[in-house]
């Protein structure tokens, strides 16, 4: 390249070198929702023996949300395992303090965010229920309002 090309290429990127410099603010937000994942232990009873005394069993509800979301979990559906045969047996989910956990009465958490919260669901089985041996089962939803 010779020297007068350099020099008309240098005066033309000239006025680029010294360009006008303007700026703005931009407004940057987010919104946080609550969410809540649940998870359950299954509630396996002991042997029950018919007519006999009232047996009992733990299990633990696991809760993740949204720190500091508030949240009540609720055990939706009929207590009663079916037989094969379709025999009922009773039982019933309550706190581990005996307080009745059901459709309509819940469990009040506040979310802690990554931590889960562990929350004991205790169930037993009446005394003096005279049903024919074999396996009995059922399920309940545990559903989580936040």
């Amino acid at each position: 390249m010779n020297r007068f090309a350099l020099l008309a290429l240098a005066l033309l990127l000239a006025p680029l070198a010294h360009a006008g410099q303007t700026s703005a603010t931009m407004q940057v937000s987010a919104r946080v929702v609550a969410s809540c994942a649940v998870s359950a232990d299954d509630l396996r009873f002991p042997d029950y023996t018919s007519g006999g005394p009232a047996v009992h069993q733990n299990a633990d509800v696991r809760l993740r949300c949204t720190k500091g979301a508030p949240a009540t979990v609720y055990v939706d559906g009929p207590q009663v395992l079916t037989s094969k045969d379709g025999t009922p047996l009773a039982y019933a989910v309550h706190t581990p303090a005996g307080a009745p956990w059901t459709s309509t009465a819940g469990v009040a958490v506040l979310g802690q965010g990554i931590a889960p919260v562990a929350l004991p669901l205790a169930g037993t089985i009446a005394a003096g229920q005279r049903v024919a041996p074999g396996d009995y089962q059922g399920e309940v939803l545990v559903r989580v309002v936040y």
